[in-house]
């Protein structure tokens, strides 16, 4: 990703490249008469200041009115990791300033964003009791919630794999009890555009 990240940058050709493939993307998603909540891109590559200008001036073309941030703000991560590796440390604080800029480009551009995601820390791991320590510490703002939930009907998962947990823990009778109580609102990405 590194060496593509400089590609991205340096090389016009490579550009020309990324572009025509994101128009492509975009034409398939809206081929199957889908409406676009939102983007992001595969390990956040949006983030890539070249994709991110990309996305800014080709997404509203095709109905993109929002951006995931995967921001997960360090203060609150702790508080709910009981493995706080330090990859997760180093990229909060490399990411943090990052942010900031990504946030003003967005609203120069009108485009929508969450202010924080949790789960990224915790990816591989997200079950019930994690899901319910996250929702205990979200901030004010829009938060959401990083998940890999999948049925276990599926050939290629196993009942209580990783997937399966994560769908149980989103579909659960107790967390669905505890954001009622906290009067949090679910919403999508079309809620806030």
């Amino acid at each position: 990703m590194v060496q593509a990240g400089f590609r991205f940058f340096f090389l016009q050709r490579v550009r020309r490249q990324l572009e025509t493939e994101i128009r492509a993307q975009f034409d398939s998603f809206i081929g199957f008469g889908l409406t676009l909540d939102h983007v992001n891109v595969h390990k956040h590559f949006h983030l890539h200041p070249t994709i991110l200008n990309m996305l800014i001036r080709i997404g509203p073309d095709y109905g993109m009115r929002a951006i995931r941030l995967p921001y997960e703000p360090l203060r609150v991560t702790r508080r709910i990791s009981n493995h706080l590796a330090i990859k997760n440390i180093a990229w909060s604080l490399f990411i943090a300033p990052w942010m900031t800029l990504l946030r003003a480009k967005l609203a120069s551009a009108n485009i929508a964003h969450n202010d924080h995601l949790f789960g990224l820390s915790e990816t591989g791991r997200m079950n019930e009791e994690t899901l319910i320590k996250i929702v205990n510490h979200l901030p004010h703002g829009i938060n959401e919630i990083y998940f890999h939930p999948a049925t276990s009907s599926l050939a290629a998962i196993k009942e209580n794999s990783q997937h399966d947990r994560e769908l149980k823990a989103l579909l659960s009778p107790s967390v669905r009890k505890l954001l009622d109580n906290l009067g949090i609102d679910r919403i999508a990405y079309h809620d806030i555009t």
